[in-house]
């Protein structure tokens, strides 16, 4: 970030992320020590605001900070109810173990919840970020969002290669062999992000 500085941006989508396969049995770490799953959605997006990111959109117009979450970080979403549910407690695990924890709740490494609870984290990040932006009088906004189930992107490589086959196909979630799965419904179109709009998450409306 430090070659960036005193350039003037518009805005920054801090879209890193990964989802780890469900069959990892133990936390991988980033080079800095973090499980990598928050690591990598959490704190990555975290640590480039800490280094200089709002400077540079204050120089910009209308400077936006937009934060790819997903629905899974809430328990009764469609996503949120499969599996494991997102929950980051009274954040024991960071509390007692700093980055060398496995779970930021301080429970045992589960890498369904791992990424349930970054997704989580996203969102309670954009809110505290757009409370502070606007305790500072900064004219930046923070959204986050979710993009709905996309498969397409390398957001699934650990996973089961017919998970990632999946896609949205008339009127109904199919795979590419044309097995239903469990849904009616098309993909409606993305609700539109405006300037004026802070501290909002945004999903798709069905």
């Amino acid at each position: 970030m430090s070659s960036l500085r005193g350039l003037s941006l518009t805005a920054a989508c801090l879209n890193a992320g990964l989802a780890p396969s469900i069959k990892d049995y133990g936390a991988r770490r980033t080079e800095d020590g973090f499980e990598r799953t928050v690591g990598v959605n959490h704190f990555g997006h975290l640590k480039m605001v800490q280094s200089g990111l709002v400077p540079m959109l204050e120089k910009g117009e209308r400077g936006r900070i937009v934060v790819t979450a997903s629905g899974v970080h809430d328990p009764d979403s469609p996503g949120g109810k499969q599996g494991s549910a997102a929950g980051l407690g009274a954040l024991s695990g960071i509390e007692l173990s700093g980055r060398g924890c496995e779970m930021i709740d301080g429970g045992k490494y589960d890498p369904d919840k791992a990424y349930k609870d970054s997704k989580l984290c996203n969102v309670f990040f954009t809110r505290e970020l757009q409370a502070r932006l606007n305790k500072e009088g900064s004219g930046v906004t923070a959204n986050c969002f979710t993009p709905g189930l996309i498969v397409s992107t390398g957001l699934f490589r650990e996973q089961n290669p017919l998970f990632t086959k999946v896609r949205w196909s008339e009127g109904r979630l199919e795979s590419q062999d044309g097995c239903s799965l469990n849904s009616n419904k098309r993909p409606p179109p993305s609700t539109p992000i405006t300037n004026n709009l802070s501290t909002d998450y945004f999903s798709y409306r069905s």
